[in-house]
Formats: structure tokens, sequence, C-alpha cells
């Protein structure tokens, strides 16, 4: 008997996985799913400017849902401090490297500095300096807290999509008065990217429903011709 269920059990999760796989498209909400047979799965969202991307895993759940799991779980950008402290100087000097992973150079970004919560650089409160010009600051004060979000906007643009800005998680100095070497390390697909955190999706056949927690509604992604190349996959520079 447990056989018999063990068999059955193997049987519907094998023709539940066929039945999801494929492609998914909607012209009228603009989103765009493929989800393959090894359970992973890629989506792009498109409208007008605005451009959006994830990949990851999907997995089955009871009652006609799955879940996604993005392979980046969050957009928070690594930030690494080594502090010295000053004896004799009543200053704050900030040392700022930024290793940027396939993407543009320094120029190419904004970047503000937040010091105990309230931006730094006051010119452009919004979106602060571009990042090749702070590779050295001095800071009068000593400070509590420091982090940075960090814009994309590229000199010379051959895209017209509108990225999102990324931020360092919050850093809080040790040691008063001192000189920081900061290392800022991000990706730059992570200025498009959508993040799924075990998000469920309801299927049936034919048919996905998303939640759009903007407007609080279901949005319906119908299933295509496996045919169809769905993915416009843009190079973004």
């Amino acid at each position: 008997m447990k056989n018999l269920i063990l068999i059955a059990t193997i049987l519907f999760c094998s023709c539940s996985s066929l039945f999801i796989q494929g492609k998914y498209a909607s012209k009228e909400n603009n989103n765009y799913f493929d989800f393959k047979k090894d359970s992973t799965f890629t989506y792009e969202y498109r409208l007008f400017h605005t451009y959006r991307y994830s990949s990851g895993t999907w997995s089955l759940l009871k009652n006609n849902r799955i879940l996604l799991k993005s392979s980046y779980l969050d957009s928070i950008v690594l930030l690494e401090v080594n502090e010295t402290e000053q004896a004799t100087k009543k200053k704050t000097s900030l040392n700022i490297d930024f290793n940027i992973i396939n993407g543009l150079t320094p120029q190419n970004y904004y970047c503000q500095m937040y010091i105990d919560d309230k931006p730094y650089f006051k010119d452009d409160v919004l979106m602060g300096k571009r990042c090749d010009s702070l590779k050295k600051v001095e800071i009068a004060d000593k400070i509590d807290s420091l982090y940075f979000v960090i814009y994309r906007e590229p000199i010379h643009f051959v895209t017209t999509a509108t990225s999102f800005p990324i931020s360092t998680g919050k850093y809080y100095p040790q040691k008063g008065y001192s000189d920081m070497n900061i290392r800022i390390s991000f990706n730059d697909s992570l200025f498009y990217y959508k993040i799924f955190n075990n998000e469920p999706l309801l299927i049936s056949k034919g048919r996905i429903k998303l939640f759009n927690r903007a407007t609080g509604k279901w949005e319906v992604v119908n299933k295509v011709s496996d045919s169809l190349n769905i993915m416009a996959n843009p190079k973004i520079r």
C-alpha cells in the first residue's frame, strides 16, 4: 500500500511539473515567464522605459500554487570598511573604492552618502556626485553611521531602460575620528533585478496568476507556444 502511495505521489508531481513547464506572456500586464523542466525560471517585465528581470527556482505547492525564489534575495550592496584611529587629527577621512562587477566605469554612476541618516552632498541631495569623484572625502566630525545609495546614470546612454537605485548596508564606525578604507562592491545587473522571495503564484490550466502588491490585484499571464521568443534579454549599457 505504501509503495502505491509513493508511486502515485511521484506520478502526480511529475505530471504537475509537466503541466507547469513552458512560457507565459501577457501584453496587458507586461509579465513574461519561462518555467524550465529543471525547476528553474526566468522572468521579465517590460513597459515603455521600465525593465525588470529575475531568475531562480520554482517549486510545486499544494492548492494549485507554485513558489518562486530568485537567485538574489536582496539588493543590498556589499560595504567593506577598514578603520584606523587618528590620534592627532580631529577629522574623519574616507578613502572610497568602487568594485563594479559586469558594469561600467565609476563615472557612469552617481552616489549619495548618508552620514547619521542625512545626505552629505548638498548640491544634488537625491543623487549626490559621480562615483569617480569620491576617491577621498574629508569630514570634520565624528560619524555615528554611514551608508551609500547608488544610481546608474551612464554618461552616454545606449538604452532607454529605467534603472532603480541600490544601497549599501549601514555601517557604524567604532573608532571615533579615523581613516576609513571603504570598498563598495556591486553587480551592475542589480539595478534592474526583481526579487521573488518565496513568492506564490496561482496556477490553472493554461495560465498563472501573479499578485501585484502595488495595485492589490491578481494579474493573469497566459501560457503561450514554446516556439515563441518572449524574452527580450536587452544589452543594457
